[in-house]
C-alpha cells in the first residue's frame, strides 16, 4: 500500500485501489473521476480533467502532449458538465 511516488489528484484506498479525483476551482467541489488498477492511470485521469478545466497550462503529473487523446476526454467531459452544471463546458467537448 506504501505509495513510491505521489501524484496529483490521486490517493489509494487500503483495499488497494487507486482513486482519482478533482477540485472544481471556482465551485469548490469535487469531481470523482474514478477508480484505476494502478496510480499512473489514475494520474492521467486526472491530467485530462485538469486540461480540460484549465487549459494547456494546468498543473498535471505528466507532460501534456500536442495531440494526445487516451479516449477519456468524452467521458470526463460529459461527468464534468454533469457534475458542475456549468454551460461553460460545452466548449469542452471533442469534435
Amino acid at each position: 500500500m506504501v505509495q513510491s511516488k505521489k501524484f496529483r489528484g490521486v490517493r489509494q484506498r487500503h483495499w488497494g485501489s487507486w482513486v482519482s479525483e478533482i477540485r472544481h476551482p471556482l465551485l469548490k467541489r469535487r469531481v470523482w473521476l474514478g477508480t484505476f488498477e494502478t496510480a499512473e492511470d489514475a494520474a492521467r485521469a486526472y491530467d485530462e480533467a485538469a486540461v480540460l478545466m484549465s487549459g494547456r497550462n494546468a498543473k498535471t503529473n505528466f507532460p501534456v502532449a500536442a495531440n494526445a487523446s487516451s479516449g477519456l476526454s468524452e467521458v470526463l467531459s460529459a461527468k464534468l458538465r454533469r457534475c458542475c452544471k456549468a454551460p461553460s463546458f460545452a466548449h469542452l467537448s471533442t469534435p
